[in-house]
Order: structure tokens, then C-alpha cells, then sequence
């Protein structure tokens, strides 16, 4: 009788990729418009305005901000 043990079965992180993560609507299709800009910056130009970039990073932290600020536990 052979054992073989799960290799992900005790390692807390498979869990974690398990939960569902859902961006809204509005912050998902600023985000992907703004992918969008840029690669057809870069189809026409080849290149890419740099403040579409940082644009994309302040939505993104906007919205991870405002999860954070919500499920904040206060003791």
C-alpha cells in the first residue's frame, strides 16, 4: 500500500488563490481602456504615453485602498 500526500493540501497560500476576486465594473473597464490606449500607442507610435501607466498604478491603488479601508478591523 503506497501513500502519497497532497503537496498542497497543508500550504495555506493554494487556499488563498482559491477565494474568488472580483473587481467592480467601473475600476476593471477604466483599467482595461487604459491597456487599450497604450497598445495602440504603441501599434501607431511605438511608444506610449507614461501617464497612461501611472494612470492604470492610481486606479488600481485606489481601489486596493478603499478594500483595505473597508474590511479594517478596529480593536
Amino acid at each position: 500500500m503506497h501513500l502519497f500526500a497532497d503537496p498542497s493540501a497543508n500550504n495555506p497560500a493554494n487556499y488563498i488563490k482559491k477565494i474568488p476576486f472580483i473587481i467592480p465594473e467601473k475600476p476593471l473597464m477604466t483599467i482595461t481602456n487604459s491597456i487599450q490606449n497604450i497598445l495602440s500607442s504603441i501599434k501607431v507610435n511605438g511608444n506610449y504615453d507614461k501617464t497612461i501607466e501611472s494612470e492604470i498604478n492610481s486606479t488600481k491603488n485606489l481601489f486596493i485602498d478603499s478594500k483595505i479601508q473597508r474590511n479594517k478591523l478596529y480593536f
